[in-house]
């Protein structure tokens, strides 16, 4: 499983491949933690993003690439020829001008992002909304899966 921030560190990939049994899940919310909301936005769109963070269960492989958040399913073994294909995408741009691509292609607002994630973990106890939210999970009225 890729939850929380392992899931944002996904989102913050320039080539995110996962293997058919990856799954994923952003359950911060739940608990009061805004982390990685706006890259996944700009990743996947308001809408999907919505849906993503307020479902329940987490989402698969194959969900995640029709979503785009990820780019590519493959299997390990099979990772070093995806990373061949990244690499060969790139071979003919400077290391300048890949830069100013993912500049100017990949939107974000770092200060902002890191002013939410802030507001959001000094916001009372965070121990406390973290366990009452295990505990909501324990008691069966909130999906682990």
């Amino acid at each position: 499983p890729c939850y929380g921030a392992a899931a944002d560190l996904v989102a913050a990939c320039q080539w995110r491949v996962a293997t058919s049994d990856a799954r994923f899940r952003m359950p911060g919310l739940n608990f009061g933690i805004v982390l990685g909301t706006n890259r996944l936005t700009n990743l996947v769109g308001a809408d999907t993003a919505h849906a993503l963070l307020l479902r329940t269960k987490p989402f698969n492989a194959n969900e995640a690439a029709d979503c785009k958040f990820i780019q590519e399913i493959a299997e390990r073994s099979d990772w070093p020829e995806a990373e061949d294909r990244a690499l060969d995408s790139v071979m003919t741009l400077t290391a300048a001008n890949f830069a100013a691509m993912t500049e100017r292609t990949r939107c974000s607002d770092r200060k902002a992002d890191m002013a939410a994630l802030v507001r959001s973990a000094s916001t009372g106890s965070i121990k406390a909304r973290i366990q009452a939210y295990l505990d909501l999970l324990g008691s069966g009225k909130a999906s682990k899966n």
